[in-house]
């Protein structure tokens, strides 16, 4: 979050030249005291701020719906990686929780004014599912967030989803709540899964459990913006070079370090200096026995992985910028988050586990679609990944499959893991449930005022002389 932090505070200081105050902040434990116009927060320390908004204690519970009914728009950046069951995933359920818990009961309706002035519904277009074409028609909007639309003289559809419909007359819809915003560069649903050999591989179902089917079901009438590269490799990225290194074993997961390094500093040793590289190893001790050997081949470089303070990561990545060094070495701490448009050429020292960590490693290279290269090396023990990634339509992130080698237990191991997010989300719906219930309690009663009072009592006094 630090560079979406940076981000923002130029936006800030740029909008504060032309009379505009924005104020910002960066929260990487808590919620702050007063709250920013713009928060960049961990999943951590927003959930810190939002879970009273399931508490029973009412003055609590007041103070953590007022955060969450203040706030405009919510951005969860790589939200797959937030919804794929990880050490993060119970900090997003609390903030979804509480965004749900924060809501009225009617999710959007149409104003008043516009009723009025558009008898029969607000003017939209529908998307047609046969000619595939936008339709005119009038929409009226539903308790639940679909649609009624009604196209000529056509019998009115019922229960039209919000992503088939466009137009001005959406304009005219209240949003209830904060405008939610999932970013991502790999969304995999895992919806079927083939076996492109002679028999058919049933591990995966409907992809229930994976992100694509969390976020279907908690926001149902989302509309879906997707680039045509999605699941791809990047355009940009116009050299791909795969070395393969013998002497490792699958059994055991026997890996030829010292050949990978070594191929590896000949790599870099021959490159112009002035090509900045990522390298990217799987642990911090394998990318310090690479530093190690960079520095002794008068290569510089620097690490970012757990083993270096926060701060001296920060002064790395300045260097890496402005080109003191010309090498970073790093684990998947720097596969997402980074955007750093001066690297040119990605190294995987050590592959990727899969698919999708591949995708994020890369994705470093090419950034605002300059041209850059990657160099693969894998062995023996990435064969399954590596044949996905080279023949497999979409990567299988879609779910299919060219070889069964080294995907069985993969794949199972996957499948249990979709299963207990399926739990999960039961149990988080639940919740949501159980506190907007607590939330949206019945109003209580205005005090009367002493007319009211009289006259109640008058018309009690009536009754009784009536009975005697």
């Amino acid at each position: 979050g630090f560079q979406i932090y940076s981000v923002a505070r130029q936006l800030s200081r740029a909008l504060a030249e032309k009379g505009k105050l924005v104020s910002v902040r960066c929260s990487r434990t808590g919620w702050p005291v007063k709250a920013p116009d713009i928060l960049v927060a961990t999943p951590r320390a927003a959930a810190q701020g939002l879970e009273p908004c399931m508490s029973e204690d009412e003055v609590a519970r007041r103070q953590a719906l007022l955060r969450i009914r203040g706030v405009e728009m919510l951005v969860f950046d790589e939200a797959d990686l937030l919804l794929a069951g990880g050490s993060v995933t119970p900090d997003v359920e609390t903030i979804l929780t509480a965004l749900s818990t924060s809501l009225p009961d009617r999710s959007r309706e149409v104003l008043p004014e516009a009723q009025k002035y558009y008898k029969g519904g607000v003017p939209v277009e529908m998307l047609d599912d046969d000619t595939l074409e936008w339709r005119s028609g009038k929409a009226l909007s539903n308790a639940d967030g679909t649609f009624d639309v009604k196209i000529g003289d056509e019998k009115r559809l019922r229960y039209v989803s919000r992503s088939r419909l466009r137009g001005p007359g959406m304009a005219l819809l209240i949003e209830r709540g904060p405008r939610i915003v999932m970013a991502g560069a790999t969304l995999a649903s895992y919806h079927r899964c083939v076996y492109k050999g002679e028999q058919v591989n049933q591990l995966y179902n409907s992809g229930i459990g994976s992100p694509n089917w969390v976020l279907k079901r908690w926001f149902p009438n989302a509309v879906r913006v997707t680039s045509k590269w999605i699941h791809h490799r990047h355009p940009g990225i116009v050299q791909q070079d795969w070395v393969y290194i013998q002497g490792e074993r699958r059994i055991g997961e026997v890996k030829n370090m010292s050949l990978r390094i070594q191929k590896m500093v000949k790599l870099l040793s021959d490159q112009d200096p002035s090509i900045r590289t990522l390298v990217f190893a799987s642990t911090p001790d394998k990318c310090l026995a690479a530093e190690t050997a960079l520095k002794a081949a008068k290569v510089e470089c620097c690490g970012m992985h757990a083993g270096i303070p926060f701060n001296e990561r920060l002064e790395g990545l300045k260097k890496f910028a402005t080109g003191q060094v010309s090498v970073l070495i790093c684990t998947d701490l720097a596969a997402r988050g980074l955007d750093l448009p001066v690297c040119r050429h990605v190294v995987q020292l050590e592959f990727a586990k899969n698919v999708v960590d591949h995708l994020h490693r890369v994705g470093r290279a090419a950034r605002a679609g300059r041209e850059s290269k990657t160099t693969n090396y894998y062995g023996v023990i990435d064969f399954s990944v590596v044949d996905q990634i080279r023949k497999a339509p979409a990567m299988g992130l879609d779910g299919d499959l060219q070889s069964r080698r080294g995907n069985r237990g993969r794949l199972a191991r996957t499948r249990k893991k979709q299963r207990r997010r399926e739990y999960a989300y039961t149990d988080m719906r639940k919740a949501a449930r159980v506190a907007r219930q607590r939330t949206q309690k019945a109003p209580r009663e205005e005090a009367a005022t002493p007319a009211e009072l009289a006259e109640r009592a008058g018309r009690a006094r009536r009754a009784q002389l009536s009975r005697g």
